[in-house]
């Protein structure tokens, strides 16, 4: 079972307005949540996840991210596709952009929007 599997079966219990969805291998840093919350705000309909950086595990040495949008390559596996400079130039810092689309192990999202769109597809798994 995907750690998705377990998020759903814990759906119910969740009481908040957003859903905030971390694996369990994410380290968050000050301030991370508050501007996922701030889009939310703004657009309900707004997924927002935040931006990944990495943190090479052989030396623990930080290494920011350099604003990638999240893709697919031929064979449809998920990878990172960095924005080239006309694209990077249009957001100031850390700015939003839009993405075709994201990793699914991190984001949050208006819980009646979650519900509308069907939640995670469980097909593989069937109904719990």
């Amino acid at each position: 079972m995907g750690s998705f599997v377990l998020d759903l079966l814990e759906l119910p219990t969740a009481r908040g307005e957003v859903l905030v969805f971390l694996d369990s291998h994410i380290e968050a840093t000050d301030g991370w949540l508050e501007s996922l919350l701030h889009r939310i705000h703004q657009d309900k309909l707004i997924v927002p996840a935040p931006a990944i950086d990495n943190i090479n595990y052989e030396t623990l040495d930080y290494h920011k991210t350099d604003g990638s949008k999240g893709g697919f390559n031929w064979a449809l596996v998920f990878k990172w596709v960095p924005m080239n400079e006309t694209e990077r130039s249009k957001y100031y810092n850390w700015d939003p952009f839009e993405s075709p689309t994201m990793a699914g192990g991190l984001f949050a999202i208006h819980r009646d929007v979650f519900y509308e769109f069907g939640t995670y597809d469980n097909a593989e798994y069937g109904e719990f």
